[in-house]
């Protein structure tokens, strides 16, 4: 009888021993899921940043550079994989970037602006003060 006792025993130490472990695994598992969701989400906030300010510098700079100036500027089909949407907000001087519902401002120095931005290629063009977004 003992030896039966003692694989009984044994048995439920081991069936603790690895549902303890599948616990531990699913808590780590998890942590990672977190960690990994920050960055990725980090990532989109960067990349929104980063064309943001890409796109206020160009109309700044077609302002400041007075009447005549005319450059191509290519905006990329996706950011990180997803649809976004980029256009100017005249009345408060500010490009809107919107990605996933959340959208982001990046101030620029006129409120003269006309046109939006497509993704893909756009010439902004200084006439006279203002500044065409084609």
């Amino acid at each position: 009888m003992s030896t039966s006792r003692s694989k009984a025993q044994i048995t439920i130490e081991f069936v603790l021993i690895l549902m303890t472990l599948l616990i531990f695994l699913t808590f780590f598992a998890h942590a990672v899921y977190l960690q990994l969701s920050q960055t990725y989400e980090k990532s989109i906030e960067l990349e929104t940043e980063r064309i943001g300010n890409e796109v206020a510098s160009q109309i700044n700079t077609a302002y400041e550079s007075g009447s005549g100036y005319s450059k191509k500027y290519t905006l990329p089909d996706k950011l990180m994989n997803l649809d976004y949407n980029v256009s100017v907000n005249s009345a408060q001087g500010r490009i809107e970037i919107s990605v996933r519902g959340a959208v982001s401002f990046f101030p620029i120095v006129t409120r003269n602006v006309s046109g939006n931005f497509t993704k893909g290629e756009n010439t902004i063009k200084n006439v006279e003060g203002l500044i065409k977004i084609e």
